[in-house]
């Protein structure tokens, strides 16, 4: 759904976010599913940019990466910051703020 509709709903039913990391919840649900437990965790970094700079946001793996296999861009045919806005958000990114940096229908604020 999309945030819009979140809002009107939890405001026309006077709920309220709740005070848990959902990162976090969604590591124990895994964790309580899944027979196999998961492996440790990694240490990571998201990295904001463009594929035309992976050379220079990724310095360490120039030379060893063979292919990068990326779904292909519908130009101006689909809205995918607004689409994914669920990923930006568990990345610490507003997907409104990263509307211009993609390229897709809808209006660049």
């Amino acid at each position: 759904m999309s945030p819009a509709y979140a809002r009107t709903y939890a405001a026309s039913h006077s709920l309220s976010r709740p005070l848990r990391n959902p990162k976090t919840c969604l590591l124990q649900k895994l964790d309580r599913c899944l027979s196999v437990p998961l492996p440790p965790p990694v240490q990571s970094a998201v990295r904001l940019g463009s594929a035309l700079e992976a050379t220079s946001l990724f310095p360490s793996y120039v030379g060893t990466v063979d292919i990068i296999l990326t779904s292909p861009p519908y130009l101006n045919s689909q809205t995918y910051a607004k689409d994914a806005w669920l990923r930006h958000w568990f990345l610490g990114f507003n997907y409104r703020d990263l509307l211009c940096d993609y390229i897709e229908t809808g209006k660049c604020s």
